[in-house]
């Protein structure tokens, strides 16, 4: 059978920003938005402020935001963009940041040969994170106590239920309350969602976690940089999750041997895949609520390597199978 997921033909496009030499590799389905979002990637120049010059088409139609690589006409793949970059990115700065359609994921794979230049730029971004970043102490970091960083949205409750419920508890997902109540005595708990932080403390309270379990802190999309990676469909910009932010800010309690990152969308792992454990989205609860045994699993993994001094050794994508063969 022939693979459904065909690999577009990439091409290399330079792109002219004062004395910078850009490359980017794009199909001929994407569309000049595309290109746009990933300058802004690699120069930190908003698209609204860039000025694209010397592009034509082949189809001699105007040029917009919606025109295709493959209609786009200029000389050995070179044009030139003029815009100034943004020199400090602080809190408001991220309000406007384009979300990701929360139910689709993608592949990322790091392109090596530009690793160099890509760090270089996220370095930078984190950097500003690190610096910048106000992080409210909800309950004081616990020495000893591993950690673990929650997605919320389709990984603690069905968000698009509160399109057909106000009952907000029936969104939960099972075992919930029971991951919290059994794994508090070993772990911390971060709640990081790709929302506004005001939205994640309702929600939080709305499904009974807040007061009734310690939640640590809280983070939120303006925590989330802006990254490119190569998937099947060309070089795509998307948001993550850092867990340096994390360790940079409490080296004393948090490091990469004793934090998981649990989130339904294997994007947001880009940069500490080792540390990322990808569950099922939970969707569709009025029926799921009956079936859904996901986090009582997760629970029992991790009470089974609660005691482990590092747990870089572990492939968290085999963790069903870690937990079966370890099962009493």
């Amino acid at each position: 059978m022939a693979d459904a997921m065909e690999v577009p033909d990439l091409e290399e496009w330079t792109v002219e920003w004062g004395t910078e030499k850009i490359t980017l590799e794009l199909h001929e389905a994407q569309t000049l938005q595309d290109i746009q979002n990933l300058l802004e990637v690699e120069t930190e120049v908003p698209t609204e402020k860039q000025k694209i010059l010397g592009l034509k088409t082949r189809s001699k139609e105007p040029i917009t935001a919606s025109t295709l690589v493959g209609d786009l006409k200029v000389r050995k793949n070179k044009f030139k963009m003029v815009g100034s970059a943004v020199i400090l990115k602080t809190r408001e700065d991220f309000d406007d940041i384009p979300t990701i359609i929360d139910d689709m994921d993608i592949d990322f794979v790091p392109d090596y040969s530009k690793i160099g230049k890509k760090n270089a730029t996220y370095r930078r971004k984190l950097e500003d994170l690190v610096k910048n970043t106000e992080i409210n102490i909800i309950n004081a970091p616990r020495k000893g106590k591993k950690l673990l960083v929650l997605d919320l949205d389709y990984t603690l409750f069905d968000m698009k239920g509160m399109r057909k419920t106000s009952d907000q508890l029936s969104l939960k997902r099972p075992f919930t309350d029971d991951m919290f109540r059994r794994l508090y005595p070993y772990y911390d708990f971060v709640i990081w969602s790709q929302t506004r932080w005001q939205w994640i403390e309702i929600k939080l309270t709305e499904l009974c976690i807040i007061p009734n379990f310690n939640i640590t802190f809280i983070l939120d999309k303006t925590q989330m940089p802006k990254i490119c990676s190569r998937t099947k469909r060309g070089m795509k910009t998307h948001q993550i999750k850092p867990m340096e932010l994390i360790w940079r800010r409490f080296p004393e309690f948090y490091n990469e041997h004793n934090t998981i990152h649990v989130d339904d969308l294997g994007r947001n792992f880009a940069r500490n895949t080792q540390n990322g454990l990808k569950c099922t989205a939970y969707k569709h609860s009025s029926t799921a609520k009956f079936t859904d045994t996901e986090l009582r699993d997760l629970t029992e993994y991790f009470l089974l390597i609660k005691d482990m001094g590092s747990l870089k050794s572990l492939d968290h994508d085999n963790w069903r199978k870690y937990l079966s063969n370890n099962r009493k």
